[in-house]
């Protein structure tokens, strides 16, 4: 895939090496394919932004950094969690909630290839990125699809049918329990992509907790290399059925978090 070079200082032949080394110093090792992979995605994603908005950051560096390392340096410290709520009869199932770009699913699923993948966001235009860069991957059992969240989880096909939810921003902690929580089955669990703010957003969220029964398990510090600044996954269990009326309608999550 050519690359202009007005996009990063960080070349074709030089991004597998520089995310390694990063990699690396975070105690995180990644095959050759899974090097070949992230840099095919990345220049993706680079090429498509200057075209629409998927990401707010289009220089290869920070996209290897912020936005590939940040979405899978947590997996390590989640593999027990996430290996006891492995099925025996299908792949274990992930839904990335306004994915944007493909963040964190794509790089998630590179990590961890066996995963059922379902990228959900409200452009059309993203989903059509989404599914041609899945395709050139060769992501097997990995889907995008066009919806908006609090819609899509009162659908049968959705509502609690998931083991993992995977959300990177999108909203405050009580919105995004919201959106996220319905999708997943009971005892499934939520990864909540933080930022350095996430302290405070955890106090405003004990109601949302109570009434969606779910609770917070796991704090987890992701640290990037080079980088000052810090961010969280936050891993959160599904405790019991939601109640139906939940997600409210389109807009009274963000307008009136619970």
């Amino acid at each position: 895939m050519p690359m202009a070079k007005s996009v990063s200082p960080v070349n074709f032949d030089g991004f597998q090496p520089y995310l390694q080394t990063l990699a690396a110093e975070a105690g995180l090792s990644l095959s050759v394919r899974q090097a070949q992979q992230m840099e095919v995605y990345a220049h993706a994603l680079a090429e498509t932004n200057r075209k629409f908005n998927l990401t707010a950051m289009d220089q290869l560096e920070d996209i290897a950094a912020l936005h590939i390392l940040d979405s899978v340096l947590a997996l390590d410290d989640l593999a027990t969690e996430v290996e006891d709520l492995q099925p025996r009869t299908r792949p274990l199932s992930l839904a990335d909630l306004g994915t944007g770009g493909g963040l964190p699913g794509i790089p998630i699923k590179v990590m961890w290839p066996d995963i059922a993948l379902t990228l959900v966001d409200g452009s059309q235009k993203k989903v059509r990125f989404l599914t041609e860069v899945l395709e050139t991957l060769g992501l097997s059992h990995a889907r995008a699809l066009q919806g908006r969240a609090e819609d899509l989880a009162h659908w049968r096909t959705h509502r609690e049918q998931y083991d993992l939810v995977a959300i990177r921003g999108l909203a405050r902690f009580p919105t995004l329990l919201e959106y996220a929580v319905p999708w997943l089955q009971t005892g499934g669990l939520l990864l909540a992509y933080k930022g350095p703010g996430f302290p405070a957003e955890l106090q405003d969220a004990r109601q949302a907790l109570r009434l969606l029964r779910a609770r917070v398990e796991r704090v987890i510090p992701v640290h990037i290399p080079g980088r000052s600044v810090i961010r969280f996954v936050v891993t959160v269990r599904k405790l019991d059925v939601t109640p139906r009326r939940y997600p409210r309608p389109q807009g009274l999550p963000r307008k009136d978090p619970l």
